[in-house]
């Protein structure tokens, strides 16, 4: 089970209010915390012989590792009002390779005029 992240919300700014009133509340009063994203890529592309390179890639996202926090629960009189539950991946790290390969078509003796 995942430790939760208390926000700072104050339950006791909201009122609950009955179906079909009209409230005094803003659309979205209650907004989640700012998510900051750093991805980075290592590209190393490397030839060899005619026709043919190779390319090493290292890939990391979420290099800061700073957690993708959820929003909040938004029911005003519920037990979790105000709290964070769901966060989204850490940091990940991949690392791959492309070959490429071409051809070059070489002209005959009978196009070369």
């Amino acid at each position: 089970m995942r430790p939760t992240f208390q926000f700072a919300i104050c339950a006791l700014l909201f009122l609950s209010y009955a179906t079909a009133t009209n409230a005094q509340a803003d659309r979205n009063p209650v907004r989640g915390p700012h998510y900051r994203n750093l991805d980075m890529a290592l590209i190393k592309p490397l030839l060899f012989g005619e026709g043919r390179s190779v390319e090493f890639r290292a890939e990391v996202f979420n290099l800061a590792n700073t957690p993708p926090l959820g929003a909040p629960a938004t029911v005003v009189g519920a037990a979790g009002f105000g709290s964070i539950t769901p966060a989204g991946a850490p940091r990940v790290i991949q690392f791959g390779a492309k070959l490429n390969l071409w051809f070059i078509k070489k002209p005959n003796e009978n196009e070369r005029a």
